[in-house]
């Protein structure tokens, strides 16, 4: 089932604003003295380390500027990814994932980012922090390709640099705000700026947000997602001298998040191919689990299947986010060089109780504990001269620690217990009260050394050089088992008495014993406790004998029949380590046609860090090797009627090799390498200041993504449906997906009344058509083509501003991201789908006021 579309205007936005533009030049008659006093205002980037005119960088940037994120009420980068085409954003149920141009990372503890997100330097490179506020910020640059020399190791797709604003050398005090009183939103932000003293200033920044949620949940009676979030930020700058200075910041954030944004929306029916659920042909997953709960003789829950912001999920869900930034900059200028050293620290917890199976029906949820830690210092040195030679050097430094606590519980009564024990009572007892834990924790130290550099081969005519040398050595630890939920361990005493069941003669081994190796058959995991009783045992065949037995039996019940001994039954409880260096190169030619366009061609070298999986559910699964990457790229920066407008186009190549994948296993994402990719495309962005109250702002992006090598993938609903063999996964490669996205701003600024300006900004937000399952691509998730109107209607004063922000206006229903209900093929032949809506139609009332 597709999610559709309202048609009409709707349905065709780029021709709209093709027409709409096109009469607006046919009907205007502008002279030259006018158009010269339409020159935009130039925008300065820090893309390459260095400020300059975005003209000017030989690189695809997308920027947005603070005025822009508060107007829009951007407050996040998934509101961000809406007026970025090729940036996406979104929530996975078990963290966010990112991605640029189709690249992006899965939400496993051990995989690093391929989109790397930076705030004033220092990164944030763990999905946890994606989660970070857009708060009082100078701009936003999304810096589209590997962006490895400057940035850095995992900036495979692209990098996000995010800038604060500084310490002002003038008073100045502001409050801000926004309310929606439909979903009870609030936003407030108080800023005070200005200087201490003659050489030192500060800056205080305190947001404060919440939310009340767009669903509702029908099992509580709550609103959901409720959110509540808290900023604040301390900037100091100091002037040491005329040539040096010094910037101190703090910032710390808490999320106190309740319920989730996801509901049970998708599902096909039982077609009969599932010999082992052929009682529910024609019945889908909800209908299934209740006929289960009534064969069982006791309540598992329930839900519905559609799409209506209404979820019935029966756990207490909770996210607790607690995030705390230190930063030294140090500016100095020397008579031929520039010095900047950045000192960082970066850390936080994350507390989250989930209902991974994201519905109703009781399968299990998910209790986890992540806590990281990061140091960094980074030192640049960079030409200030005005010689035909520019040069950038530097060494980075970073060494971080990850801990990470997951927990997935079966509670009593749930639907893997139901089925077990609507066959035979007490054939169930295994999946009752149990928790499958895994500990992992990672540690990393890395060194780096970079340069490059930009010859003046001729007046028009420049070469970049540069290069990145990269030393890392990772440590790691993972620990995964089966416990008793009610008692937090294993018994694995030798004891005397049978199982609940009373099905398999069980004696001389403990009831939990016993139900870890259920629970090791049926969901195909190694278990350190299972490990650890066959190694303490080995000297006794009676126990041995009596495990393999017991084995055996349970393997007709649980598993798939195939003959077991505790040979098949290995501690989980490893501590890899690897040491990997790499030597990532780029290139770039620069031409300047004319002093108003300029052309560039750039090849260059990445790679993303391999590591260890953090959710494997065999030991043998220790590590991942590296990814890299070949990427080109060729673009034209270009300047129309004397500064009104500009155009700034990319057309890009990208080849990935040994491409890090992450797919959902039912519990979790586990990571590999899969193959080979390619993504292809070509970006246009531009704007154009058509007369002195109309601004024009718009990008396009077409992407072309491959997977020319991906065996192994995981199998989608649709091919269990059909018959095809799972058993070593399905052949991904010649997958392909083609994406048009795009955004166009029109704002119109005038006079209202003598010191009252009237603002109209209209936003229009285009996305192609995509599949929202991206661990399994299946057909049944795809969401149509979709534009989302926002209009902003406001009035401005000297020191105030009032107005209306209406977003998606014509209230479209998109699916953000899908997710496979764990084991809904498995055990009712009807698989499943829980989705993430993003918002529906929203109106606030914006204000703001400067002393």
């Amino acid at each position: 089932m597709n999610i559709s579309n309202k048609k009409g205007l709707a349905a065709h936005p780029l021709s709209l604003a093709i027409t709409l533009s096109s009469c607006m030049m046919a009907g205007m008659q502008v002279s030259a003295e006018e158009i010269n006093s339409l020159a935009l205002e130039e925008i300065v980037v820090t893309a390459q380390k260095r400020a300059q005119t975005l003209q000017d960088v030989p690189i695809s940037v997308n920027t947005v500027g603070g005025e822009k994120l508060n107007e829009a009420g951007i407050e996040n980068l998934e509101d961000l990814a809406n007026y970025v085409p090729n940036f996406t954003k979104f929530e996975s149920g078990v963290g966010p994932i990112m991605k640029i141009r189709g690249i992006g990372s899965g939400a496993n503890p051990g995989i690093e980012r391929s989109v790397v997100l930076y705030m004033d330097d220092l990164s944030y490179s763990r999905a946890t922090l994606a989660n970070a506020p857009l708060l009082d910020l100078e701009r936003v640059e999304v810096l589209r390709g590997p962006q490895n020399v400057l940035f850095g190791k995992n900036s495979v797709a692209g990098a996000l640099s995010l800038t604060s604003a500084k310490p002002t050398d003038e008073f100045e005090a502001s409050v801000s705000g926004s309310y929606d009183g439909r979903y009870d939103d609030k936003e407030l932000t108080g800023i005070v700026s200005g200087p201490l003293s003659d050489t030192v200033r500060a800056r205080l920044v305190l947001r404060g947000l919440e939310s009340s949620g767009y669903y509702d949940n029908k099992f509580t009676g709550n609103d959901e997602q409720r959110r509540n979030s808290h900023t604040g930020r301390l900037t100091l700058a100091w002037d040491v001298s005329d040539k040096t200075e010094v910037i101190f910041k703090a910032e710390k954030t808490r999320v106190d998040n309740r319920g989730e944004a996801r509901e049970l929306a998708l599902g096909y029916l039982n077609n009969g191919s599932n010999p082992d659920a052929v009682a529910f042909t024609g019945l889908n997953y909800a209908q299934a689990a209740a006929a289960i709960s009534g064969a069982a003789g006791y309540d598992i829950g329930s839900d519905s299947i559609g799409t209506n912001r209404t979820r019935r999920s029966n756990i207490d869900e909770s996210q607790d986010i607690e995030v705390d930034n230190y930063q030294i900059t140090l500016n100095t200028s020397f008579e031929h060089f520039d010095l900047t050293s950045v000192t960082g620290f970066v850390g936080y917890e994350d507390k989250r109780i989930g209902d991974t199976d994201g519905n109703g029906v009781a399968l299990f949820y998910n209790d986890s504990e992540e806590e990281y830690s990061q140091f960094s210092q980074e030192i640049r040195l960079t030409s200030n001269g005005s010689s035909s030679f520019d040069w950038i050097a530097g060494i980075y430094l970073q060494t971080s620690d990850l801990d990470s606590l997951d927990k997935v519980v079966t509670p009593q009564n749930n639907i893997v217990s139901a089925v077990y024990d609507a066959g035979l009572f007490g054939l169930g007892t295994p999946f009752n009260e149990r928790a499958f834990v895994t500990d992992f924790s990672t540690k990393s130290d890395m060194a780096a050394i970079f340069a490059q550099g930009t010859w003046e081969l001729q007046d028009d005519l420049r070469l970049t050089l540069g290069g990145r040398y990269t030393y890392e050595k990772k440590e790691g630890e993972r620990r995964a088992d089966t416990i008793n939920a009610l008692t937090g361990g294993v018994n694995d005493d030798l004891t005397d008495f049978l199982t609940a069941a009373g099905a398999v003669p069980g004696a001389g081994l403990s009831n939990d014993i016993i139900a870890n190796i259920a629970y090791s058959l049926f969901a195909g995991v190694d278990l350190d406790s299972l490990g650890q009783f066959v190694e303490d045992n080995a000297a006794n065949p009676v126990a041995i004998g009596t495990f393999d037995a017991i084995a055996n039996a349970l393997s007709g019940i649980y598993g798939d029949g195939s003959v077991v001994s505790s040979a098949d039954f290995v501690r989980h409880n490893i501590d890899p380590d690897r040491t990997e260096t790499a030597f990532t190169p780029s290139v770039i030619v620069e031409y300047d046609l004319n002093e108003d366009h300029m052309m560039y061609f750039s090849a260059s070298k990445g790679f993303k860090a391999g590591g260890f999986d953090a959710e494997a559910s065999r030991a043998s699964s220790e590590e991942f090797e590296d990814e890299n990457v070949n990427a080109y790229e060729i673009g034209m920066k270009s300047v129309w009627m004397d500064g009104s407008a500009e155009t700034n186009l990319a057309v890009f190549y990208t080849e990935y090799s040994d491409l890090q994948s992450s797919s959902f296993n039912g519990r979790n994402f586990v990571v590999t390498n899969v193959g080979e990719a390619v993504t292809q495309g070509i970006e246009l962005d531009g704007r154009w200041r058509i007369a002195e109250p109309l601004t024009l702002t718009g990008a396009l992006a077409f992407t072309d993504f491959e997977a020319t090598e991906f065996p192994g993938a995981s199998c989608s609903a649709s091919e269990k449906l059909a018959g095809v063999d799972t058993s070593e996964g399905c052949d991904r490669s010649g997958d392909r997906d083609r994406s048009l996205s795009g955004t166009l701003s029109l704002e119109y600024l005038q006079e209202f009344t003598p010191g009252v300006d009237f603002r109209a900004t209209l936003d229009l937000n285009y996305q192609d058509q995509y599949l929202a399952d991206t661990a399994t691509r299946d057909k049944l998730t795809e969401q149509d083509a979709y534009t989302l109107y926002n209009l902003r209607l406001g009035l401005e004063g000297d020191r105030w501003s009032l107005a209306l922000l209406g977003k998606n206006l014509t209230d479209e229903e998109v699916i953000g991201f899908a997710s496979e209900v764990p084991f809904s093929y498995a055990l009712t032949g009807a698989p499943a789908y829980s989705t993430y809506l993003a918002p529906p139609r929203t109106v606030a009332l914006q204000f703001a006021y400067s002393l």
